[in-house]
């Protein structure tokens, strides 16, 4: 996590993006406060995050918040709690314009309708999205009322996940470029969203040149908001085979873990992989969780070395989208937190107790 951080400071610095990290891959306080030094602020997603991020960052630090579901009891709170409020949509911005104004920069989150996404969905810009208003709709209704954006302070769009290629962001601005000029000119900032993760080998340079592109010709502050990019590969999932059940074919090892705590492999059929499995290890298993779902299943995997009653099974890359996600279906209790320190001393940081458990069911 700590050696993707450095790399994303370095490209802000460089570039003169400014950086948000998005809470929602990995909303663990530990963590938030690491990233902190590294970020220019948190985005978020609901009023409970706001808070939290806020928690963190203090008074004078920075939070944005963008989501398609603003609810007029949370208003007030949200405008106190963020520097950005990103509305979802048009109807959004006529009914909550008015109470922002002052108070919160006002953004509004552009759908630009093309898709770089092959899984609908986690296509932000799929069909029928409700993801930010399309650019069409939004071109139509400037051309009926070249007023409709007045006060409007930035604007963003998020159209990716999990994309090593940044071409992109590029594409996109370009698109935003030829189609809304005129806004661009009337606002302050952009956000280019998230959904790009970033390693040693990525090539930032269309980033690069989007972001002049931007600051250059519009004077803009450019933001971005990678959340997985920082912890996906910062977690691992460890649980112990509690039985082994034989079949026909591969044997069956039941973890006292479950799809509960990485939701992704059920709901999305996310294949995990598993710390050493091999394409031709001798010893085939079928990798099951522990609740009676019958497709609590995390996959089928080869290995050199057979399981015992007590082994243990380590799921890597599993920081985003894991714990931020899990439940207690069936009762089973939420896992355990450890910190890996630089050193490679384990730190337990959370338990989960019966208590925890119940005090959601009263």
């Amino acid at each position: 996590m700590l050696a993707t951080a450095k790399l994303v400071d370095q490209l802000r610095r460089k570039t003169g993006i400014r950086v948000l990290y998005a809470v929602k891959a990995m909303s663990i306080l530990d963590v938030m406060r690491r990233l902190s030094s590294y970020v220019d602020g948190f985005t978020v997603a609901s009023l409970f995050d706001a808070r939290l991020a806020r928690e963190v960052v203090g008074h004078d630090g920075f939070v944005s918040i963008c989501t398609p579901g603003f609810a007029e009891r949370e208003m007030e709170e949200i405008a106190d709690l963020c520097n950005h409020v990103v509305l979802n949509s048009l109807g959004h911005l006529e009914r909550f314009q008015h109470r922002l104004e002052g108070r919160s920069e006002i953004g509004l989150r552009i759908n630009p309708q093309i898709s770089h996404v092959d899984d609908k969905r986690y296509d932000p810009s799929r069909r029928y999205s409700k993801l930010g208003v399309g650019i069409r709709y939004l071109t139509d209704a400037l051309r009926k009322n070249p007023d409709l954006l007045n006060g409007l302070d930035g604007i963003l769009f998020h159209t990716n996940c999990d994309e090593e290629d940044f071409g992109p962001i590029h594409a996109t601005v370009e698109l935003l470029v030829e189609k809304l000029p005129h806004v661009l000119e009337k606002i302050s900032w952009v956000n280019l969203g998230g959904g790009y993760l970033i390693t040693e080998r990525s090539d930032f340079s269309p980033l690069e040149s989007a972001a002049k592109l931007l600051m250059d010709r519009f004077r803009l502050t450019v933001f971005m908001e990678p959340g997985a990019a920082f912890v996906r590969r910062s977690g691992h999932l460890v649980g112990s085979v509690v039985d082994i059940i034989p079949t026909e074919g591969p044997a069956v090892a039941v973890l006292d873990t479950s799809v509960n705590h990485a939701p992704e492999v059920f709901e999305y059929e996310l294949v995990p992989e598993v710390i050493g499995s091999t394409e031709d290890g001798p010893y085939h298993y079928i990798l099951a969780g522990n609740t009676c779902l019958a497709g609590d299943i995390f996959g089928e995997h080869k290995l050199p070395y057979p399981l015992e009653i007590g082994s243990r099974v380590v799921f890597s890359d599993m920081g985003a989208y894991t714990f931020v996600k899990s439940h207690t279906f069936n009762g089973q209790n939420l896992p355990s937190l450890y910190w890996i320190t630089s050193d490679g001393e384990v730190l337990l940081r959370r338990s989960y107790y019966y208590a925890d458990y119940r005090s959601r069911l009263e």
